[in-house]
């Protein structure tokens, strides 16, 4: 499951030097991704979310995942 992805190429823009082939390559990549495992999940970053702490939008997605992903989508709940 993906559930957030990078935009088209015409829109990314990023700090820095871009080659336009990796422009191409990033449009529509996973950003974020979740794999089930046993009776949780497992949700992947393709980059540190809380880097420097200097964008709040990969930091808002990281607390929602550390949140919510323990208990959203997964099959069973366990016994206490």
């Amino acid at each position: 499951e993906v559930p957030v992805r990078f935009t088209d190429a015409d829109h990314i823009r990023l700090s820095g030097l871009c080659w336009p082939e990796a422009r191409e390559r990033l449009a529509h990549s996973a950003y974020a991704t979740v794999e089930p495992v046993g009776y949780g999940q497992i949700v992947l970053f393709a980059g540190d979310p809380t880097f420097r702490s200097s964008l709040e939008a990969p930091a808002r997605l990281f607390l929602t995942a550390v949140l919510l992903g323990p208990g959203v989508g997964t099959s069973t709940p366990l016994p206490w």
